[in-house]
């Protein structure tokens, strides 16, 4: 939580490293965020910084990190945690270089309700309650929002929490899923089909003030 700020800090705190915020200040995507109202947070992002690099560089995100993060990661049982105290999470470098070079990219929440997939702004860091695609291609977020992939990764999974949620495994609903191979028409009609509905949730979202899981439950009664 240490890394976690709110719009007023990233301004306040972070006004002298204007030139270089985007680099280490990224908005931050919980799976709250996705199925109900966005909270507007952001997270500190120093993975491709030694410790010495932020302080030299950054010296106001330097000075939060080792007050707010450093006392509670020198009691963290993980060495690589204590170690690179600096540093959130810690980071898949497999998966990061893909995401690096895409202007948007796939969300959706690790156990939800409504099985939803969204796109996010390039850059965003999602927390441990959602599962992230390195796809910025509108076809690929048709194929998860299909009701094919739907009903399949819902069979597929488990189930979570107080409410027995669906949970998105991806091992169970993602790697076996059987991707189908289309001509580019249809793939067309399908990112076309995709882009419409991204827009469509997020100008009713700004409209009537809505949570996705609000959107779907609706939208459930109506096909009832």
């Amino acid at each position: 939580k240490g890394f976690v700020i709110s719009d007023l800090e990233k301004r306040g705190l972070f006004s002298k490293d204007v030139r270089t915020l985007d680099a280490i200040i990224r908005p931050l995507l919980s799976a709250r965020d996705i199925t109900q109202e966005t909270r507007d947070l952001y997270a500190i992002d120093l993975c491709d910084y030694s410790v010495q690099e932020v302080h030299q560089k950054f010296p106001e995100t330097y000075h939060l990190v080792l007050t707010r993060v450093k006392p509670e990661r020198a009691h963290n049982s993980r060495a690589s945690l204590r170690n690179r105290w600096w540093v959130f999470g810690e980071p898949r470098n497999t998966f990061r270089p893909s995401l690096a070079v895409l202007q948007r990219l796939i969300v959706a929440p690790l156990t939800s309700k409504h099985r939803l997939f969204v796109f996010a702004k390039g850059g965003t860091i999602a927390d441990s309650t959602t599962v992230m695609f390195a796809f910025d291609d509108a076809f690929f977020l048709g194929l998860l929002s299909s009701r094919v992939h739907s009903v399949f990764s819902l069979s597929a999974g488990g189930h979570l929490g107080v409410g027995d949620d669906p949970r998105y495994n991806k091992t169970r609903c993602f790697d076996p899923f059987p991707f189908p191979v289309c001509s580019e028409k249809i793939k067309e009609r399908i990112r076309a089909l995709a882009e419409e509905l991204d827009a469509h949730r997020k100008r009713a979202q700004a409209k009537h003030g809505v949570g996705l899981t609000d959107m779907y439950n609706v939208l459930e009664k109506v096909r009832a």
